[in-house]
């Protein structure tokens, strides 16, 4: 049992010993990887910065979009009703729930989640730059979502300009 006890004392020493190895050779890559990715972010500041400010005009040509339409809308038909969506928001506050709320709600969770996984794919390519194919990765996702979103809303704002102009 002895020689049992010290092999199996050996073994867990040895188990330790490599897990330390394995810890301290991550530590390295991480501060490796940390050190490329700053560099190669200070060599390429000037293109994401327009990546970060198209982000922000992605996210600000979905809010205009949308603005847009629902004036649109209220021009049109200004006796519209507008009712609650949320079942909970139209008990509290007495509004009328709409008959097709439940549909809707879910496109609105659905557009949410659509939401985080844009914003979660950039943060997550903008964190862990370090080379060209990633930085034109996310060129690429960018470029998509900027033509997307403004493609909309300058339709949108394009007939709500005709609409004042022409009258209608």
């Amino acid at each position: 049992m002895i020689i049992l006890e010290n092999n199996e004392e050996d073994y867990l020493s040895l188990l330790r010993e490599k897990q330390l190895a394995n810890d301290i050779y991550n530590n390295k890559i991480v501060k490796a990887k940390k050190k490329i990715h700053k560099e190669f972010v200070n060599s390429n500041k000037k293109i994401i910065l327009v990546l970060d400010i198209a982000m922000i005009f992605i996210i600000l040509f979905n809010f205009g979009a949308v603005l847009i339409t629902n004036a649109l809308v209220l021009r049109e038909e200004p006796d519209k009703v507008f009712m609650e969506t949320n079942p909970v928001a139209s008990k509290i506050g007495n509004y009328e729930l709409h008959p097709e709320s439940i549909q809707l709600m879910s496109s609105v969770l659905k557009q949410m989640f659509l939401w985080s996984i844009l914003i979660f794919i950039y943060l997550y390519y903008r964190r862990n730059l370090i080379d060209d194919k990633d930085l034109f990765t996310l060129l690429m996702i960018i470029t998509f979502w900027v033509t997307s979103t403004g493609y909309d809303f300058i339709h949108d704002f394009g007939y709500y300009i005709g609409k004042v102009i022409y009258g209608g």
